[in-house]
C-alpha cells in the first residue's frame, strides 16, 4: 500500500518514513493559520489532515467536501496513530473512530 505526506509548505512526498510522521506534526508548531495542515493520504485517497489547533480532518479526496468528518483538540499522540493505520490501509479502523460530520473550517 503506498501512501503520501503534504508537508506545510503543499509539497508532497511518497512513502514518508513512519518514524519521520512526529516531524511532519511539528511542521504546524508555532502556525496560527486556522486553514493551515499537513497531511496523510492513503492511496485509496482516504486523507487524515490537521490543522495547528488540533482539528483532524478525515475525508476522502475523491468525495464531495460534504462527505467529510471531523474531530477537534485531538492529541498529538491520537494523530500520530492514526496516520501509521491509514498508511497500513486500516481504513476501517480510523473510520470506527468518533467523527462529527461535516468540515467546520469549510462551513459544512
Amino acid at each position: 500500500m503506498a501512501y503520501m505526506v503534504v508537508h506545510l509548505a503543499g509539497n508532497n512526498e511518497i512513502e514518508f518514513p513512519l518514524d519521520k510522521l512526529p516531524i511532519l506534526h511539528s511542521e504546524l508548531n508555532g502556525i496560527q493559520d486556522r486553514e493551515a495542515y499537513v497531511a496523510v493520504t492513503h492511496e485509496s485517497e482516504w486523507c487524515l489532515s490537521i490543522n495547528p489547533f488540533g482539528l483532524l480532518i478525515w475525508e476522502n479526496n475523491m468525495n464531495e467536501l460534504e462527505e467529510s468528518w471531523y474531530q477537534e483538540e485531538v492529541s498529538k499522540d491520537l494523530v500520530l496513530d492514526l496516520w501509521k493505520l491509514l498508511s497500513e490501509g486500516n481504513i476501517k479502523e480510523i473510520q470506527n473512530q468518533s467523527w462529527l460530520k461535516g468540515d467546520p473550517i469549510y462551513g459544512i
